[in-house]
This record gives structure tokens, sequence and C-alpha cells, in this order.
């Protein structure tokens, strides 16, 4: 499903490849971006639907002391195995699609022409239905280790055990339209991501002919 008037990018890639440092480039060039972990985080607010359903699946021992989710413990349960995985998705997926249904309409609205849609999970919630285009930003394990270690301030093995929860680095590159790799200097990123660029607003303009 192709949203009129709007060229949608789907921005994903595995766990600490870069997608956010991309995204930050792209803004300053004028591409917004909308954001599905931030959206996670909205539907899964103190007094949402979607964290009381969480709760009743993984129990009450993933509130934080204010009854606010604590993400880090609803990790730790939910990336255990593929079973309370799919659980976990099944519940917010549907709630973030949502989400992204409002945030591309008020884009529309503003005249928006291109938007990356970032999701790490992209194929996984099925929302890459939405985009025209992908783009993925991928970047060797050994560094996307180190990077969610110090992002995250968590251990080499829970950092592995989330890894492990996604998919490998063949099933993003099989799926893109469009490749960046972020283990290069700043200058050279932001080539890729300025060539990147050049070639979305020559797509987005020929599918509006």
């Amino acid at each position: 499903m192709i949203m009129n008037k709007l060229y949608i990018v789907g921005l994903t890639g595995p766990t600490g490849s870069g997608k956010t440092t991309v995204a930050q480039m792209f803004a300053k060039s004028g591409i917004p971006s909308i954001n599905a972990d931030e959206i996670a985080h909205k539907v899964t607010d103190i007094g949402t639907q979607g964290l009381l359903e969480l709760v009743a699946a993984f129990g009450e021992d993933i509130l934080n002391e204010d009854g606010s989710l604590n993400r880090q413990t609803l990790a730790a349960k939910a990336f255990a195995d593929e079973e309370k995985t799919k659980l976990l998705n099944d519940i917010t997926h549907p709630l973030i699609t949502m989400e992204i249904r409002k945030a591309t309409r008020e884009l529309i609205k503003k005249g928006v022409k291109i938007v990356l849609l970032d999701a790490p999970l992209l194929f996984e919630s099925r929302v890459d239905r939405f985009c025209n285009d992908i783009l993925v930003v991928i970047a060797p394990k050994e560094i996307r280790i180190e990077r969610i270690m110090n992002r995250d301030a968590i251990s080499h093995e829970k950092v592995l055990s989330r890894m492990n929860a996604q998919k490998d680095d063949d099933f993003y590159l099989s799926r893109a339209g469009h490749i960046i790799r972020t283990d290069c200097e700043e200058k050279e990123l932001k080539l890729q991501v300025a060539q990147t660029l050049i070639d979305l607003r020559r797509t987005a303009s020929e599918a509006e002919r």
C-alpha cells in the first residue's frame, strides 16, 4: 500500500548499524522521518492499551515503580526466544501501524514529498507495504556490538541476545533498493547520503509523472 503524493522510503537495517545517524543527515537535507521506535514508546506509555497488553503478556515486573514500562526488562524477556519475540510483535505492531498511518496523513497535508520510515522491524512488522523504496543501513557485526554497548550501557552478552533475535545481514541486503555502509569516515558517509538522496529525488519525481 503506497500513500498518494508521498514517496515513502523504508529505512532499516540490523541494530547498531547507524540508522539514526543516517536519518539525521537526511533531516539536514530537508527529508523528515517517521521514527517507529518513538511511536513504539508512544503506544506503550502509561495508561495506554498497549502497556496493559504487555503487562498481561509478560508480567508486572516489566514496570518501573512509577508504572512506566521498563524497556530493558521487557527486552530481556521478549528476546529470550522466538515465541516471546513474536508475542511482543503481535501486541505492538498493529498499534505502531495505526500511528504510522496518522503520521503519513499529516505529512501529506504539509506538502512533504519524500519521507523516511525509520523502522528496524520494517519487514517483520509488514510496514514495508507502505513503502515505495527501501534503504538499508549496514555495518560489520563487531562495530555494531561496540556501538550498542556504548549506547545502551548493556553487556556484550545482552547485545548478542538482541542481535540474534534479528535477521542476518543478507535478509536486509536482499531487500534493499539502496544501501549505505556506516563503517567509514564521516566525510564518506555524507557522500553516500548525498548520492542516495539524489537517486531518491529522481525516482520520486519520476513516480509523480
